[in-house]
């Protein structure tokens, strides 16, 4: 069984349930994990932290033509460096949705 949390609080409980049938794997994702109890960062609870930084200027522009592309537009058409110097410090998801909103918002227009 996969269980899966965002924005990870407190779900400790489950891996050391002896109700539950299956074993159990838990994948979690916290924005600070600085702010989490200890006691769930013992061994055993959660065997492996990874971290997953935000992405640099070209991975920005990679996401930024995924995206360009997915709405139907050609990214060559775009200043994708430009673009990308401004989406600094946003995550993958958010540029995703700045693209969507600016889509939706001039779609009728012409203009992304």
């Amino acid at each position: 069984m996969l269980v899966f949390f965002s924005e990870y609080t407190n779900c400790g409980y489950i891996r050391e349930n002896p109700f539950y049938p299956v074993p159990v794997f838990v994948v979690a994702a916290a924005n600070n994990i600085s702010q989490l109890p200890p006691e769930l960062l013992h061994k055993g609870r959660f065997d492996e932290i990874f971290f997953v930084d935000l992405p640099d200027r070209a991975e920005r522009e990679d996401i930024l033509k995924i995206h360009i592309t997915k709405r139907g537009r050609k990214p060559e058409a775009f200043d994708l460096k430009t673009l990308a110097e401004a989406s600094e410090g946003f995550s993958g998801a958010e540029i995703e949705e700045a693209l969507s909103r600016r889509s939706s918002t001039h779609l009728t227009s012409g203009r992304i």
